[in-house]
């Protein structure tokens, strides 16, 4: 006489190997697609609302780098200017970053690109990004 239990052991097999999978698919569908790049930096003017940098880069204020942890670098040496000592946001891609300064008004008063390196991740590394943690 053939078991009853063996087809809810074998459904809940295939829900514990596919649950994950069709996870991490669904991560991967809906993770955002930024424009952060050397010419978009270069499109930012004084003057600009965040709204409007937010619609250049496509994305709110983050690190969207893919694949690779990347480690921004920014130039501390450089002489503070007038108007960089309000709000900060930065925007992190693969091949550019940049820190954008905002006045009491909210608008964009000065802006300053950054460098991007990017080193090899651990596989645990990896595994808390991809976890979101």
């Amino acid at each position: 006489m053939r078991s009853t239990r063996r087809p809810l052991i074998l459904c809940l097999a295939v829900l514990l190997v596919l649950g994950p999978a069709g996870f991490w698919w669904v991560r991967w569908l809906a993770r955002p697609v930024h424009r952060i790049t050397p010419e978009n930096i270069d499109q930012i003017y004084v003057g600009m609302t965040r709204k409007e940098v937010e619609a250049l880069f496509g994305v709110p204020p983050g690190t969207y780098a893919r694949g690779k942890a990347s480690l921004v670098i920014f130039h501390h040496n450089e002489p503070v200017e007038e108007g960089m000592l309000g709000p900060v946001d930065e925007w992190v891609g693969e091949e550019a970053a940049v820190m954008v300064y905002f006045n009491e008004s909210g608008l964009v008063s000065h802006h300053r690109r950054t460098a991007v390196a990017t080193v090899e991740e651990a596989f645990h590394e990896k595994l808390r990004r991809w976890l979101g943690f």
